[in-house]
């Protein structure tokens, strides 16, 4: 419960793994947009992790990303994020 007192020149900044358990009044005060993963898909997890691919798998990312493509959507519901 203690405030903090920053200078004008001073600015904090927090980077949370993700706000699962943040109530609506700590997003807004933080001025974020929460949205659940499941809504996002799998398309932004697909391209941070083709992202952080080695350098060696450089020259098949659209190969990748094409056969994830094809398979994930076939699952019918067994890929959860």
């Amino acid at each position: 419960g203690e405030i903090v007192q920053l200078s004008a020149t001073m600015t904090m900044m927090f980077e949370v793994e993700d706000l699962a358990v943040a109530s609506p009044a700590t997003v807004s005060r933080c001025g974020m947009v929460y949205m659940e993963p499941s809504s996002m898909g799998f398309d932004p997890l697909l391209q941070s992790w083709l992202q952080s691919t080695p350098p060696m798998l450089s020259k098949n990312l659209e190969g990748l990303e094409s056969i994830f493509n094809h398979l994930v959507p076939t699952m019918d519901g067994g890929v959860f994020f």
